[in-house]
């Protein structure tokens, strides 16, 4: 996958190292599978990278397949275990479209992506419509009898739905009949309490031992619940997100319980584990626990296995484990433990193996492990450890496994090691290694695997492994290293493999290495490799990106399998001698470009060559060895790489190539040769057919489908003659855009990149619009003839739905659909378009009576950076008029002399004195500026459908835009014209509105001017108006209305797009089934919770709101709350004045404060000239009531007020309340006194009993 991406030239980011999650939850295997994992296997996941797809798998729940750990075991002997290097910064891309790349590369079934996408969500959601059979039943098939009950070894699957409905006149024969003889029973899907009560009570489960819960869809689990069920000693609790807490308050098996597994849940501190006394496994991996208290596992007097990785613990009590004394394995990996408390582990004398892997651990005591002297297992890897003690391991003498790779470690103690006889595995690859001191090996008698890779290590001393005598496994690579002592290895008689790639070396001594089977010396300085003595067991060599002069002598190497020496500079090559080798599969010869290399083949005694699959020549001239061929065994190539300048028909005849291959190949690479026409084999068939640099090639003729045809660099190719190609790439080629490009070649990937010649623009568009609805990926980086903005974005800002399922607008016209955006790369390309994701109102093919939103994609092209566009719509190079600038500069200097000498003047005639007015004047000089930035929307794109409100200020319109139901507010040119304030209140709604996306604050679209020169804001329209409206109706009638409606609409569920900053996050809407019992009360509850949430976002971003009350916030259809109104937004801040003054002005003075009544006090007073701050006084806290300073804690208090008025749906008045509804004087003075005076607003006596209570 790397080389093909490479050949392509694909920017990646190559995953550096693994992420060690082998030990993650998955590692406990159910019961229901009758797998199992050792300590061993648990252990040996860190000793080596994982693959992605192994890493996939164990996240699916598939360990092993044999249990054993073998293929990490095969990793480690097959010398796999290396570290990609860093990216350039030429490579970085967006990751995503790396990964999606990748993927569909990887995939050897060549199935379409969306097909690929619905598969594997089939595995993650493995629950969604199982097939009934023994061992595996739906909650329905139960009920109904159809279940046949157990598998053979007693386990049974119950998957249950969302559309399951019991109770306690639900027929349970069905399941007495099979529950008799299941010893595990694993309940899964969606699992709801009322269901699962029913299961548990209604079964016999005498003989039932292990319980699995899979997908518990209620946040507290009461483990009381399982208390029928006898004879359990096993629980599992797995993937259950809403899952935050366990308790084990009344739980009468507590005591038998032996293992207890919550794994891949939401819990957010350990469960009272307590009365488990019989306990001896606990598993918490993949939660949300943050602390460890000292006595949280007390009372586990036989616990032996603890797993508490993949949570985010911080912080752990010094004497947290004092009481698990028979605690044999702990694991903490993949948490924030950043230091290790003293003592932490000292009365863990039983422990055997300790993971503390991936935390950001800086430093260790001395004495942290003194304790464990059991301990043969531990892992330090990935942490940000500079330096270990020299006495940190001179107590754990038993240790077999250590890990300390990827690290931050810059020096080795000689002693650090010292008494560790039975260390077999050591880690200390990717660390900051500069040198090693000479003994600090000496004791490590047991050694069998010795990393010491990507470090920054120049040389090795003398004597080092000197005592390692049974080591088999030595990885160097990737460090500085120009020579090795001579004698490194003279006592390693048992080493198999050896790594020392990528360093500096210009020699090897070989005559030490008898048993070696692996070598890898790739990227070095040898120019030679001599060897001195036979190797018999040597199977894989690696020579590739070495200066070699010569081919190494393959006599003394008879067991060879895999032989790669890529970009070698040896000008002759004699073939014979590595035909003759028995085993041998692979051989890989390509040559520098600029060796002039040939091969001859002047022995043909070769008996068989029948295991040769995979040949590569390229670079070498072959054409006296062509000829030959025909002489030896039939050979049968899987995979082919030929070319060089010169090869044609007559000195390399397609024919002959044609004669090398299997009937099915896997790669044919032809490149840098002088073909013009190339027709391949028609009896074959091929998977990859790489094509590149022949610059003399016009065409091409393949006979079979292709999974990928690579032809860049042909720039002379114009014609292609093949079947159905999946991957395609014709960069810089002459090939036109034709409409079979992404409809019958390219249907998966198409990289087109800097095409020469004359394109065509009408031909590609047609080929880019079919490319953006069928293919994956298209790459047009680099094309210079993009650069009419308008004509692509007549292609690209084409609608197409995101669905599976086919769609026609609300005019019944067919629009295009596809489940996933393609991928667009425009690297530089004169243009740059970005994915717009909206909503539509769509027909459904299957049901074109039904009208419902679909998300719809498109793409918006503009000029990219360093370009620019002209009047006639292209985009040009942006380049500076040097002479302009330095014109205006001297200008615009002497422009600045004279100003800031009038400034002098004028300064030293004004009084230094700057008022609020003129603060007011400078904010609205910014926010003016910032309604200028605000989406625009041209007025005309609006229809307005009725006014909603109206009022001084301006006026509510509903209205539609592209389709979308909009609320519309316009501020009057009156307002404009006289009231600063009003305009300054708008301005900053839309800045803040701008920036803000929240399923609980009004949703903005854009803002414009209407044909009267008043702006106007285009806003979510929230159909049921304010919410201080609907408190003054009879909340069940609304209720009830709201049900009807519902039901009247015929929708049962819809998504939604919502903003969350700049992702796009799809909400269902689904109707819930508890609005059918909701209250009154409940939906209360509901309106304010929204209101609190939209309320944190705000103070999240560092905002105030500062008018929250019940007309500012709006209730939509479906009965939720969004806050709106923003104008009095201001970012926190405090008032500095002088808090004597205020105070004194507000009782001496009036002139500034209305006069009360009640509709005065509802009114938003947002003049600068007021004493108080800015708000409704009714809602107002004290301090913001007086102008004292004041923050978040004012919007806590308008909060609080607006509890009030929903729950008793009465005007939040404490001047009526406390002087009545006459009183006539200054309304903040009053209130303000009022509160000082310690009057609240109160509830009735009626309205303290009952649900308030709730509230």
């Amino acid at each position: 996958m790397v080389r093909v991406l490479e050949v392509n030239d694909v920017p990646f980011f190559p995953k550096h190292g693994a992420n060690n999650k082998g030990n993650s939850s998955r590692n406990d295997t159910t019961p229901t599978t009758g797998n199992t994992m050792t300590r061993e296997d648990t252990m040996l996941s860190s000793l080596v990278d994982l693959s992605p797809i192994h890493r996939m798998m164990a996240a699916f729940g598939c360990g092993d397949r044999n249990g054993d750990g073998r293929g990490e075991q095969e990793l480690l002997e097959n010398g796999e275990h290396r570290t990609p290097p860093a990216p350039s910064v030429a490579r970085s891309t967006s990751t995503y479209m790396e990964e999606r790349v990748n993927a569909i590369r990887r995939n050897e079934t060549m199935l379409p992506l969306q097909q690929q996408s619905r598969l594997q969500h089939k595995r993650v959601r493995r629950n969604d419509d199982p097939e009934v059979q023994a061992g595996q039943c739906t909650l329905a098939s139960v009920m109904t009898g159809t279940c046949p009950g157990a598998n053979h070894r007693g386990g049974l699957a119950i998957t249950l739905s969302e559309n399951d409905d019991v109770d306690d006149n639900t027929d349970a024969s069905g399941l007495r009949a099979i529950s008799s003889n299941v010893v595990a029973l694993a309940v899964n899907g969606h699992v709801q309490e009322a269901p699962l009560q029913w299961i548990v009570k209604n079964g016999n489960w005498t003989v039932c031992h292990a319980v699995v819960l899979d997908g518990v869809q209620y946040p507290i689990f009461q483990l009381s619940e399982l208390n029928l069920m006898a004879r359990i000693d096993t629980i599992w609790i797995l993937d259950s997100v809403l899952l935050r807490e366990v308790n084990t308050s009344g739980f009468a098996l507590a005591h038998q319980l032996t293992a207890f597994r919550a794994i891949n849940n939401s819990l957010t501190s350990v469960p009272d584990v307590s009365g488990m006394t019989s306990l001896s496994t606990l598993s918490l991996n993949n939660n949300r626990i943050c602390r460890i208290a000292k006595d949280v596992f007390k009372g586990l007097p036989v616990l032996q296995l603890l797993l508490l990785g993949e949570n985010r613990i911080s912080k752990i009590e010094s004497q947290a484990f004092d009481n698990l004394t028979q605690l044999q394995l702990l694991t903490m990996f993949t948490n924030d433990i950043s230091a290790i408390p003293s003592g932490l582990f000292h009365q863990l004398t039983s422990l055997t193996t300790l993971q503390l892997q991936q935390n950001p651990i800086t430093t260790v005591d001395a004495d942290v492990f003194a304790a464990l002297t059991m301990l043969d297992h531990l892992n330090l890897v990935d942490t940000l450890l500079t330096s270990l003690p020299p006495t940190l391991f001179r107590n754990t003498t038993r240790l077999a496994v250590l890990g300390l790779a990827r690290n931050f470690i810059t020096s080795l103690d000689e002693t650090v090691f010292s008494g560790l006889t039975s260390l077999q595995h050591l880690q200390i690859f990717e660390n900051r290694l500069t040198s090693l001191p000479p003994g600090v090996f000496k004791d490590l008698t047991a050694l069998t695997r010795l990393f010491l890779s990507v470090n920054k290590l120049t040389s090795l001393p003398e004597g080092l492994l000197d005592t390692c005598i049974r080591l088999g496994q030595f990885f160097c690579h990737t460090n500085s290293l120009a020579t090795l002592p001579a004698n490194l290895f003279a006592n390693n008689p048992a080493l198999r493999h050896l790594n020392l790639a990528n360093n500096e070396l210009r020699s090897l001594e070989t005559a030490q290495l008898s048993s070696l089977q692996f070598l890898d010396l790739k990227n070095n300085q040898l120019t030679k490799l001599r060897l001195f003595r036979e190797l018999p067991r040597l199977h894989r060599l690696d020579l590739s990106d070495n200066p070699m002069q010569e081919l190494p002598d393959v006599t003394l190497t008879p067991a060879l399998e895999t032989l790669r020496l890529k970009n070698h500079e040896s000008k002759h090559m004699e073939l014979a001698p590595l035909l003759r080798l028995s085993n041998l599969t692979i051989l890989e010869l390509n040559a520098s470009p600029l060796a002039n290399s040939r091969a001859v083949l002047t022995d043909t005694n070769i008996t068989s060559i029948t295991r040769l699959s995979t040949l590569s020549l390229e670079n070498v001239d072959v054409s006296a060895a062509v000829p030959s061929f025909e002489q030896l065994p039939p050979l049968s190539l899987r995979t082919l790489h030929v070319g060089w300048p010169g090869a044609m028909n007559r000195t390399l005849p397609i024919t002959e190539v044609c004669k090398l291959l299997a009937s099915s190949v896997h790669e044919l690479r032809i490149a840098n040769t002088d073909y013009r026409t190339i027709e391949l084999c028609p009896d074959k068939t091929f998977d990859s057919l790489l094509l590149n640099d022949n610059q003399h090639l016009r065409s091409v003729t393949v006979h079979n489908p292709l999974r990928e045809l690579n032809v860049s660099g042909c720039t002379q190719l114009t014609s292609i003659d093949a079947p159905p190609i999946d991957i395609l790439d014709i960069s810089n080629t002459n090939f036109p855009p034709t409409g079979a490009l992404c409809t019958r070649w390219g249907t998966r990937i198409l990289f087109t990149r800097n095409l020469v010649g004359d394109i065509d623009l009408r031909q590609a568009a047609t080929t880019a619009r079919n490319c953006l609805e069928l293919a994956d990926v298209l790459d047009l980086s680099g094309n210079l003839w993009l650069r009419q903005v308008t004509e692509v974005n007549r292609v690209t800002e084409r609608n197409i739905v995101l669905s599976d399922e086919q769609f026609g607008t609300a005019d019944f016209v067919a629009i295009p659909n596809r489940p996933t955006p393609p991928i667009l790369q425009l690297t530089d390309a004169p243009i740059e378009c970005a994915l717009k994701l909206s909503n539509q109102d769509l027909r459904p093919r299957a049901n074109t009576v039904l009208l419902t939103p679909q998300i719809v994609f498109s793409f918006h092209c503009t000029c990219a950076r360093g370009f620019k566009m002209t009047s006639g719509g292209r985009c040009v190079v942006d380049e500076p008029n040097v002479a302009g600038i330095a014109a205006g500069s001297v200008i615009g200097g002497l422009g600045i002399g004279l100003l800031m000498a009038w400034l002098s003047r004028r300064y030293r005639g004004l009084t230094k004195r700057i008022g609020l007015q003129e603060q007011l004047l400078v904010e609205r000089d910014e926010e003016v500026m910032a309604l200028k930035k605000a989406w625009e929307v041209e007025y005309d794109e609006l229809r307005m459908i009725k006014r909603v409100a109206a009022g001084a200020f301006g006026v509510v319109f509903k209205a539609e835009w592209d389709t979308v139901t909009v609320a519309v507010k316009v501020l009057q040119q009156a307002v404009m014209a006289f009231d600063e304030s009003t305009v300054l209140e708008f301005e900053k709604e839309v800045e803040f509105l701008q920036r803000t996306r929240h399923p609980h604050v009004v949703r903005f679209f854009g803002a414009g001017t209407d044909p009267n020169g008043s702006p106007f804001l285009v806003l979510e329209f929230v159909a049921r108006g304010s919410l201080k409206d609907l408190l003054r109706k009879d909340m069940e009638q609304v209720l009830k209305n709201a049900r009807n409606e519902s039901a009247d609409s015929g929708t049962d569920a819809s998504v939604i797009a919502e903003d969350f900053g700049e992702e796009l996050t799809l909400v269902s809407t689904g109707s819930d089934k508890r609005d059918e019992t909701m209250t009154a009360w409940n939906l209360k509850l509901r309106l304010l919770r929204d209101v609190a949430r939209g309320m944190a976002f705000i103070h999240s971003l560092d905002q105030m709101h500062r008018d929250l009350k019940s007309g500012n916030v709006l209730v939509s259809a479906n009965l939720r709350a969004k806050i709106t109104d923003f104008g009095s937004i201001r970012q926190c801040f405090t008032r500095d004045r002088n808090q004597h003054q205020q105070r004194t002005r507000l009782s001496s003075s009036h002139n500034d404060d209305p006069q009360y009544s009640q509709q005065a006090g509802l009114q938003t007073m947002t003049s600068m000239t007021l004493t108080a701050g800015v708000g409704t006084p009714l809602y107002m806290a004290p301090e913001a009531l007086t102008g004292d300073k004041y923050s978040f804690e004012a919007d806590i208090f308008s909060f609080g007020v607006l509890m009030w008025e929903v729950a008793t749906q009465r005007v939040p008045d404490l001047i009526a309340q406390e002087k009545g509804s006459g009183y006539r004087g200054p309304i903040l003075a009053t209130i303000s006194n009022l509160m000082a005076d310690g009057k609240r607003l109160k509830f009735d006596d009626s309205e303290q009993d009952g649900e308030l209570c709730v509230m």
